[in-house]
């Protein structure tokens, strides 16, 4: 019988990265120039080895890490709380049912969220209702808390319990699809890399935002290597740059934490890559998926 080698966080990372700039590189402190809120972010290093190498480029594109729980306040993660609380109000047998759509990236207001929120609770209350709708009025209300997380522009990890609640059973299959990479194609999952806070570059087991690349000057991270914490404000601030650019990388100094070892950094780079290669085609609406289905069986 094949022996399994066991992977987990000590197999996919150098936590002693040298000087200079590498494919693979994880940072810490980098801006994501409001697409994230303000607060900096982690991110891994995607330009290719031998620009870097070489000097061949003076800029370097990185993809944000975020925490899975963090993700789930992201717009990206609209789609899918969407469709389970419309699916919960229908079990619950709602009559005023808010007329949101699945497909659209547009979170509902916070306005719309109070009213729903305050209307279920009213129809939770008014008289008694069976298990089964109270269950659904619970995710459903733990849905409403999580869209109203996603209105915010900073993002905040979702507390485990609102997320298992919301999602039911379905949540550790969510989680499971995440780790093996099966969930989104736009995703790619880091394991925590099991060290001190302080000397941490993925703090938690987190996902790669495949569609958010950020690419700045090779400049700024040069200037960050060199630079200790304490004299960073003053550096930016004598550097010749806009105001965007300087707001952008004031509150922190970037620092290198770790890389990503190569057979893991292929993996991700393959997945990123045959995103953004594939040509497409228009979708089928949702009503010729529905007749196509249905022909399946005649």
């Amino acid at each position: 019988m094949a022996r399994v080698t066991k992977v987990d966080s000590k197999s996919y990372y150098n936590t002693l990265p040298p000087l200079g700039h590498e494919c693979g590189d994880i940072w810490r402190n980098l801006p994501s120039f409001g697409m994230l809120g303000e607060t900096p972010c982690a991110g891994i290093v995607i330009t290719p080895a031998c620009d870097l190498s070489w000097q061949k480029s003076d800029t370097l594109t990185y993809l944000p890490i975020v925490p899975i729980r963090t993700f789930f306040s992201m717009e990206a993660a609209l789609p899918a709380v969407i469709e389970r609380v419309c699916a919960n109000l229908q079990t619950i047998g709602y009559e005023l049912r808010p007329e949101w759509s699945a497909q659209t990236y547009v979170p509902p207001s916070g306005e719309e969220l109070t009213s729903l929120q305050t209307g279920l609770e009213q129809y939770r209350s008014a008289q008694q209702r069976p298990a089964k709708v109270l269950a659904a009025i619970d995710r459903t209300v733990a849905g409403i808390e999580i869209l109203h997380a996603i209105t915010h522009s900073e993002l905040n990890p979702i507390a485990s319990e609102k997320l298992s609640v919301h999602f039911g059973a379905e949540w550790a299959k969510i989680k499971d699809r995440l780790i093996r990479n099966s969930y989104s194609p736009a995703l790619h999952f880091l394991p925590h890399d099991g060290q001190n806070a302080v000397f941490s570059g993925v703090r938690e087991h987190s996902v790669v935002l495949f569609r958010y690349p950020i690419t700045v000057p090779v400049k700024m991270l040069n200037y960050a290597e060199e630079t200790s914490d304490s004299a960073w404000a003053d550096r930016v601030e004598s550097l010749n740059l806009s105001s965007t650019m300087k707001n952008a990388f004031f509150s922190a100094r970037p620092v290198k934490m770790l890389s990503l070892k190569a057979a893991f950094l292929s993996d991700l780079l393959t997945r990123f890559s045959a995103l953004y290669n594939r040509i497409g085609s228009p979708d089928f609406t949702k009503e010729t998926v529905d007749l196509y289905s249905s022909q399946v069986d005649i």
